[in-house]
């Protein structure tokens, strides 16, 4: 059983090759049996042993050229043009940062701007509105105070039509 077994490997071994290997060429290999019952491959006959003859059929060796590289290139000149790509990689991967830097300092600027901008129509508002509280109680007209006022409002309607034109919504 286990003579068969090896057997069957072998067979299965050269099936698989010859299937798998559609150009080939031929070689010669021995199998045998020694005393103890155990089957044996080998690509030279035993001595004084009776053994049998298999074809087995390999691959042909292709020798190493490169694929992919253009003929009459030097190594040097292959090597000339990696570096050459290579710079030119780096030279854009800077001219993205460069542009990812300026666009996130235009956008913390303008982020800025904004919060300054809301923080100025806070505080005018909150005039406005004590203006209004100490308007109530006065018993007479404030040209001046009226003046302060209006200017307050102009500027209320500027920092908000700048804030709605240039800010996110919160």
């Amino acid at each position: 059983m286990r003579c068969l077994t090896r057997f069957s490997f072998g067979v299965a071994l050269l099936a698989v090759g010859s299937v798998l290997n559609p150009v080939v060429s031929q070689t010669t290999l021995y199998k045998w049996v020694d005393e103890k019952g155990v089957t044996h491959y080998s690509e030279s006959p035993p001595p004084q042993t009776r053994s049998r003859a298999l074809k087995l059929e390999t691959a042909p060796v292709i020798s190493g050229g490169k694929t992919g590289s253009k003929p009459g290139k030097t190594l040097q000149q292959q090597e000339q043009e990696f570096r050459e790509r290579q710079k030119e990689r780096e030279a854009a991967a800077a001219t993205d940062r460069e542009k990812m830097q300026t666009a996130d300092r235009a956008k913390s600027d303008r982020t800025q701007r904004c919060a300054e901008a809301k923080a100025r129509i806070e505080r005018l508002q909150a005039e406005r509105r004590a203006q209004l509280v100490r308007d109530q109680h006065r018993v007479f007209a404030n040209e001046k105070a009226d003046h302060a006022f209006d200017q307050r409002g102009i500027e209320l309607n500027r920092l908000g039509k700048y804030v709605d034109e240039n800010c996110p919504p919160n």
